[in-house]
């Protein structure tokens, strides 16, 4: 189940790259010579609980727009 959630959005027209996924994919470990790609990406903290509040607030917000549209 997890690996069909993974892969439920994934594209690839480059066959290299789509062959390195799959062994990466099916491999017990990943191969001594593969190195992983730095992570990209930045991680909110939030400072208090209000900024945890008006967060889910807006995620609340923006799910109900989306829905109801």
């Amino acid at each position: 189940m997890a690996t069909s959630s993974i892969t439920a959005n994934f594209y690839c027209d480059n066959a290299k790259a789509a062959n390195t996924f799959v062994d990466l994919l099916l491999s017990e470990k990943p191969p001594a010579k593969w190195v992983a790609p730095v992570p990209t990406g930045s991680v909110h903290e939030f400072r208090n609980r209000r900024d945890v509040s008006n967060f889910v607030k807006r995620v609340v917000r923006a799910r109900r727009n989306r829905v109801g549209a």
